[in-house]
């Protein structure tokens, strides 16, 4: 069944023009891929947390699915899913641009603000005091001399050429590209993989892929990542009829060599490219992804594990979770700490940053987001008519 998407222009005239077949999205799916968010988000602040505070762990534990570089790939192919679901619902347009624009402005900036802010604050301390111990994982800025106004405005927008990742958050580099990605590329490569057919919109996914190094190194290193995210989209194209056809056995096949390939990016440095690692570890994270989502066992386990949480955190985890990190590292170096207490110190931290992290989803992210879709309201899907059914039917999107 084809569907196309409706827009009404200012003059009220209505026009409509083909697009993707439509895409299910049921609560159950999106909650399921909320707590996969969550776990990738929660292992980043671990694996930051264990290198601050010096944790010795287990060569295996920061391998293979456990790697936190892997888990970034995965958040990239997830967005690449995600927006790709909303980009379906978006009239290629002017209008439709600006609205998906809006939308995501509000879902990313406000809670990033507020978190810029708060490493504002840590770092100004930590730079008035004696931060000498803290030598790995340190922001640039403590050891600057000037206010380096220049970067902090830089920084208040993400996609300005000449922002330094590592000045204030190491962590915003991911974000940085998250941001370029999303709203200043992805609407037109994803627009375009939507409806091109699905061998076309492989073939420009896999030329993205094989020329990732080159893009890295001639054009600008965002674009090195654009293949990933249109991974994400593919999954979007896959009917779902496919998902509905497979037996248990073959979901656990899914999963398994998933996780397999996932795996593949803490072998990035061995193989001839170390983009290869990051585009294999990709395609195991669709596969993954896809299992979240798609396998009703699973997607049914996690959407029961995620009504525990309530209140998707994963964001405000990932955005707080590296200062506070530093201001408990420091606190405890003032207090003269030694390795057991540190230890007790760094939970705290991830204590205190999951409550922050809810805090700010409450006051600035859940608002923000209403109100961005309040002001961009998504547009209608029109189903093609159906034997039997009015001609006046139509499907709103959520």
């Amino acid at each position: 069944m084809g569907y196309y998407n409706m827009h009404v222009s200012e003059s009220g005239v209505m026009w409509c023009f083909n697009s993707m077949p439509h895409v299910e999205s049921s609560p159950q799916r999106l909650q399921s891929l909320d707590l996969l968010r969550l776990g990738l988000c929660l292992l980043v602040m671990v694996t930051h947390a264990r290198r601050l505070f010096t944790i010795d762990v287990p060569a295996w534990l920061t391998k293979g699915p456990l790697d936190g570089k892997a888990g970034v790939v995965l958040f990239f192919v997830l967005s690449g899913h995600v927006l790709s679901r909303s980009l379906a619902r978006t009239p290629l347009s002017w209008n439709g641009y600006c609205h998906y624009m809006m939308r995501r402005a509000f879902r990313l900036f406000p809670a990033y603000w507020v978190a810029l802010a708060l490493t504002f604050v840590i770092l100004v301390w930590l730079r008035s005091d004696d931060f000498s111990t803290l030598s790995a994982g340190v922001p640039d800025f403590i050891g600057r001399n000037d206010a380096a106004w220049g970067q902090w405005f830089l920084h208040l927008f993400l996609v300005i050429p000449g922002m330094q990742s590592d000045f204030a958050l190491p962590t915003v580099w991911s974000l940085m590209t998250e941001a370029k990605v999303s709203l200043l590329i992805f609407p037109v490569l994803g627009w375009t993989l939507l409806r091109l057919s699905l061998w076309q919109a492989l073939g420009v996914t896999a030329l993205l892929a094989a020329g990732s190094g080159l893009l890295h190194t001639h054009v600008v290193g965002t674009a090195a990542y654009l293949g990933i995210f249109a991974i994400g989209t593919l999954l979007t194209r896959v009917p779902d009829r496919w998902w509905q056809s497979l037996a248990s056995w073959g979901w656990w096949c899914i999963l398994l060599v998933g996780i397999m390939v996932y795996s593949c990016m803490s072998l990035r440095y061995l193989l001839p490219s170390v983009w290869q690692g990051y585009y294999l570890c990709a395609i195991g994270a669709s596969a993954i992804i896809a299992c979240v989502s798609k396998w009703p066992a699973m997607s049914k386990r996690m959407h029961a594990m995620n009504a525990l949480v309530a209140t998707d955190i994963s964001y405000g985890i990932y955005l707080l979770h590296y200062p506070v990190l530093l201001a408990f590292l420091h606190l405890g170096d003032q207090l003269g700490f030694d390795a057991t207490p540190r230890t007790l110190l760094m939970f705290a931290a991830m204590a205190a940053t999951i409550v922050l992290a809810w805090l700010m989803a409450h006051t600035v992210e859940i608002p923000m987001a209403r109100l961005g879709r309040q002001l961009s309201p998504t547009a209608l899907l029109i189903p093609e008519r159906l034997p039997g059914q009015r001609g006046n039917e139509v499907v709103a999107s959520r």
